[in-house]
């Protein structure tokens, strides 16, 4: 990699470091309707005056928003609107990312208890091998896991939670 294409590179990383608070892109949403001083976005973020003016100068460096001094007011806006753009491209992974985890972990809990009707069933199964309520509730929060969970670490907590509860009942029922 060359000097300059190194530099591109940092520069892009800073824009997107400017970005990397929710606070900040809350002030960018904001800006992207129209400009506002900066009274305006601490009402908005629910923050302190300085700690508004310390975001947005973070922005400003970046070069994601311009200032300009209205008697004793700063106003802000965006200096380049295209940036809302990268908001949807942010969204587009996050709406994958998502769909993708439902489908690894539908993959990953086939036969297992599941959210919905399956879930039940699972429960009445464990119920019927004479696991308690407390385990029965336990076995169903962590099939819902997987859906909440990254998929690899909640497959494997539904499976030893599931396998633990039955094989303890199994213990506890002699085997039946």
């Amino acid at each position: 990699m060359d000097h300059r294409q190194r530099n591109a590179l940092r520069a892009r990383a800073a824009v997107i470091k400017a970005l990397g608070h929710p606070t900040r892109l809350l002030l960018v949403e904001a800006l992207a309707r129209r400009e506002r001083c900066v009274a305006e976005l601490t009402g908005m973020a629910e923050a302190d005056m300085s700690t508004v003016s310390k975001h947005l100068a973070i922005l400003r460096e970046a070069g994601i928003v311009d200032g300009a001094r209205r008697g004793a007011q700063v106003y802000y806006s965006l200096r380049v609107p295209c940036i809302l753009d990268f908001f949807g491209c942010v969204e587009a992974v996050l709406l994958s990312a998502a769909d993708e985890s439902r489908d690894v972990a539908r993959a990953c809990c086939a036969g297992r208890p599941a959210r919905g009707a399956a879930g039940r069933d699972g429960v009445r199964k464990a119920t019927r091998a004479g696991v308690d309520k407390g385990s029965r509730s336990a076995v169903r929060e962590a099939s819902r896991a997987v859906v909440r969970k990254a998929p690899r670490a909640a497959a494997r907590e539904a499976t030893r939670a599931t396998v633990g509860k039955a094989s303890r009942a199994a213990a506890r029922t002699g085997g039946r």
